[in-house]
């Protein structure tokens, strides 16, 4: 009789009706409390309705009764693997192999435990031996292709998957892990049609959809994109960090009110969630909602100090609103962050606090080894040398009314059409936006690749030919760093928009001169150096100014009395700066400080620093927002001298001061960042304005506010000198450029023959 109870057991187990086999194996066991067979297979069906400790119990009982078979090791391992009790797991396994040396399962379980050990060379070694006893486990050869895709071996990757698919068209495990790798690699669109291949075998794969959402959205196609994320939201609205998922992709579309209410409900269902923290944070970065971030990230770096890149987006967003009490702990930890190996910050923000190369460098070099490495996804470029024509890309977000194409655009206007032609490759296009209407018709070709994938934009540059591909953002907002991982182009240049190395094998120069990057220097950079013989900072020769006429009253200034000004972004000003800034006003009687900030938590700040300081906070002016640049350059020779920033100098704000006859003091660091001002003062002329301590900054500031006099001789050589200096002599800095561009062809063209 308890063989047929046994046997109606077994049968319901496998239809999926493990409550009815419960109780069949209950009965059997209740007329035989010794019968191996049932409680082996009660325990067996208590394991997968998820009671890990009863089944454990029977497993015992079970082997106590049958010590020598090897099934109820196994079974048992898998109940131990459960309770997250590996180590006693692996003993059993090993025990059942040692009693059926030709058991496959057991070698399986033992290799996905060293998966999860993240022992890959041993996980290899036990599921290669599996499938050697059970070739024909889809199983096997899925977790096989699982380990060689931990390990970097993408190509025996998928072809386990592949393999595993065949074996088992009905599983979408195998798909899942075939798109888990294309997206690897940089295949979007064969990512894509894996997840979607998976869902269709089973439309709640929820692992495939949340893949299939975030490769949607990394392929720019964001409505499709929402789509799959409110699916699974539908199937499961506390899967982890799906609302965060629909935020991110909100805002990327432009619906910031419906992003904010999705991170609110993310926070409502995982309040301990760090990536919801994290994104939302994010959001209220890209918002300018500086506050709301560093409240965020501060909780996040409160809960989990380790988290990628949260200590720099913290000091960042608290740079933003001078808010500078813990400053000094946050850099403590991304300094030894960096020593360690970790991610403590994203590149960007410590430029701004740090002026170490060599720490920059490193921080930069670890980023891009785990967000941007380079892409195995497209074949290796050539170049055709029999077109005697070089093709340049430019690369941009920003071909719009922003400081780097108020440098760069009399260069692409003076390109030598008979030599080059010249392509925009827009990563984000504004058609409204005034600048980017004029600067459509300096281009050969204007092309709108906002919509594309990084893939497809570096495919797009393949098919154009393009021979020299220059990234113009580096690690600034909007920028796109994949597309040079997927190499557009045989030759890449780092150039202009982003004051730094980018830490990148794919990135083959970085442009400077040899001010900004000494020769002492290069070895802090992935890129060789390529050194133009003037400033490595191009310039327009005119540049468009208001006619309004600017009085110190209708600007707030003071009818008398030194003005003092810094229009750098409040995110570049230190309290150490900040406070040799108060001596100096100290020191010049009757002087204020024209200073630009953004936001009003940043000027209470400021103000309540001036006055912990014993500076009177009302000779701190703020400077009005202007609507356009022109009113700001015609503001500017209101001011008497511009107090530099330090470690991130002054950079197209440098040159709009000098242009405008406003003679700019700096401070010269180590870093790229703090040496820019150096060189735009160098190349007018004025070396004498450029110091290498905090003492003699405030030093010469302080005899240069005392001395009006010696200041009207500074103003009167920079209005003699700036204009005929090399520094706004755009035809011949185009020239320079274009001379780098060819030889490095020539360059290319001597190694290929």
């Amino acid at each position: 009789m308890h063989e047929e109870l046994i046997n109606l057991a077994l049968s319901c187990k496998q239809s999926g009706d493990l409550l009815c086999g419960k109780y069949f194996c209950q009965r059997a066991i209740k007329q035989d409390g010794n019968n191996v067979q049932a409680i082996g297979l009660l325990a067996a069906i208590e394991n997968q309705l998820g009671n890990n400790e009863a089944s454990l119990a029977l497993f015992d009982k079970a082997i106590l009764l049958n010590p020598v078979n090897p099934f109820l090791f196994n079974d048992r391992g898998c109940a131990l693997l459960g309770l997250g009790r590996e180590r006693a797991a692996l003993s059993d396994f090993s025990e059942a192999i040692r009693l059926f040396p030709t058991f496959s399962a057991p070698y399986g379980n033992i290799g996905f435990i060293y998966i999860k050990f993240k022992q890959y060379d041993h996980a290899e070694k036990f599921l290669r031996l599996a499938i050697s006893y059970e070739p024909t486990s889809a199983f096997f050869h899925s977790n096989l292709g699982m380990t060689f895709r931990f390990l970097g071996r993408f190509e025996e990757a998928l072809n386990c998957y592949l393999h595993a698919a065949s074996l088992n068209p009905s599983d979408p495990e195998p798909l899942y892990g075939q798109g888990v790798v294309l997206n690897l690699i940089g295949n979007i669109k064969g990512a894509i049609e894996s997840y979607s291949r998976a869902i269709s075998i089973d439309p709640y794969h929820k692992m495939s959809l949340n893949n299939l959402g975030g490769v949607l959205a990394k392929a720019r196609r964001y409505q499709e994109a929402l789509h799959v994320f409110r699916k699974l939201a539908s199937l499961d609205e506390k899967f982890p960090e799906i609302f965060s998922q629909i935020g991110n992709v909100l805002s990327l579309l432009g619906d910031s009110e419906g992003a904010q209410t999705s991170y609110l409900k993310a926070s409502e269902f995982e309040t301990k969630s760090n990536r919801v923290l994290f994104n939302s944070g994010i959001f209220y970065l890209r918002e300018e909602k500086f506050a709301k971030a560093s409240s965020l990230f501060t909780r996040l770096y409160d809960i989990d100090r380790s988290h990628p890149y949260v200590c720099g987006y913290l000091l960042h967003s608290n740079m933003q609103i001078c808010k500078w009490d813990e400053l000094d702990q946050w850099l403590c930890h991304i300094i030894e962050g960096v020593t360690n190996k970790l991610s403590p910050s994203h590149p960007f923000p410590v430029i701004s606090c740090i002026d170490d190369p060599g720490i920059q460098s490193s921080l930069t070099g670890k980023y891009i080894d785990d967000e941007f490495p380079g892409s195995l996804g497209l074949p290796e470029v050539r170049i055709d040398f029999s077109n005697p024509i070089i093709r340049i890309g430019y690369f941009s977000a920003d071909f719009r009314n922003h400081p780097v194409m108020q440098l760069m655009w009399d260069v692409f206007k003076l390109h030598d059409r008979s030599r080059f032609r010249i392509y925009a490759f827009a990563l984000k296009v504004e058609g409204d936006d005034p600048v980017q209407k004029g600067l459509r018709s300096d281009f050969d070709e204007f092309i709108d690749v906002e919509s594309l994938s990084d893939f497809e934009v570096a495919e797009r540059a393949r098919q154009a030919g393009i021979n020299i591909a220059i990234d113009l953002m580096g690690f600034t907002r909007n920028s796109r760093t994949a597309i040079f991982a997927h190499r557009a182009a045989p030759i890449q240049i780092n150039f202009l928009g982003y004051p730094g190395t980018m830490g990148a094998a794919y990135m083959d120069y970085i442009i400077a001169d040899r001010v900004v990057i000494p020769e002492t220097h290069r070895q802090f950079y992935t890129e060789e150096v390529l050194y133009l013989p003037n400033c490595f900072q191009p310039n327009m020769r005119m540049r468009a100014i208001s006619g309004q006429v600017y009085t110190r009253q209708s600007v707030g200034l003071p009818d008398s009395g030194l003005v003092f000004c810094s229009f750098n972004n409040a995110y570049k000003i230190t309290p150490t700066m900040f406070a040799c800034w108060m001596r100096i006003l100290k020191g010049v009687e009757g002087s204020v400080l024209w200073i630009a900030l953004n936001n009003e938590t940043a000027i209470g700040n400021v103000k309540a620093y001036a006055k912990e300081q014993g500076v009177d906070p009302g000779r701190l002016v703020i400077a009005g927002r202007t609507v356009t640049v022109e009113e700001h350059l015609a503001r500017l020779p209101l001011a008497d001298l511009f107090l530099d920033t330090y470690p991130y100098n002054a950079h197209t704000t440098a040159t709009d001061a000098i242009r405008m006859g406003v003679p700019l003091l700096t401070l010269q660091g180590q870093s790229f960042a703090s040496r820019v001002a150096s060189s735009v003062l160098m190349t007018v002329g004025l070396e004498a304005l450029v110091t290498t301590t905090f003492e003699g900054y405030e030093r010469l500031a302080i005899e240069l506010g005392n001395a009006p006099e010696r200041l009207r001789e500074i103003r009167r050589t920079l209005a003699l000198e700036a204009p005929r200096s090399s520094l706004f002599n755009a035809a011949q800095y185009t020239k320079d450029l274009e001379q780098v561009f060819s030889s490095l062809l020539l360059r290319k063209q001597l190694l290929h023959s």
